[in-house]
């Protein structure tokens, strides 16, 4: 199903090329992924596109890998995996440079929470210990007692 949206703010940021560097923790041969436990104890998972590159990976399990690849982020900016392309030690690599979580570039802005707020202020709710139209109370009254007959 597709979405429309009036700002392209608004849309799941686009995949990025990203450097991670993690100890290889897991390969699961059946769906091509695996995951990498990043300094701070972040899992990151990822997934490669051919059979050749999960032999690739069984060198490094347990080691400390760099991969190359393209982040993938679901709508609301959180990393769902990493697009594998290449694979590296990571021995050699800087200390915390690539150690990160890859954050999204496009994420919702601020606006979107406050139109949510101001939603809350419109509708059914803005309209409690208020009366939308311009009469006066007698023109209410008199409205009223026309209705009734």
């Amino acid at each position: 199903m597709k979405y429309r949206h009036q700002n392209r703010t608004e849309h799941t940021p686009r995949a990025r090329q990203v450097r991670v560097t993690g100890v290889l923790d897991m390969i699961r041969h059946s769906t091509r992924s695996f995951a990498l436990n990043l300094e701070d104890g972040i899992e990151v998972r990822g997934v490669v596109k051919t059979p050749e590159q999960i032999e690739e990976l069984k060198q490094f399990l347990g080691k400390k890998l760099l991969v190359l690849g393209r982040a993938v982020y679901g709508a609301s900016g959180k990393l769902l995996r990493i697009d594998a392309e290449g694979f590296e030690s990571g021995d050699g690599q800087p200390p915390r440079l690539f150690a990160k979580l890859p954050k999204a570039r496009e994420v919702r802005p601020a606006l979107v929470r406050i139109k949510r707020a101001l939603h809350q202020q419109q509708g059914v709710p803005a309209f409690f210990d208020t009366w939308p139209g311009e009469e006066t109370d007698e023109d209410f009254e008199w409205m009223v007692a026309e209705l009734r007959g």
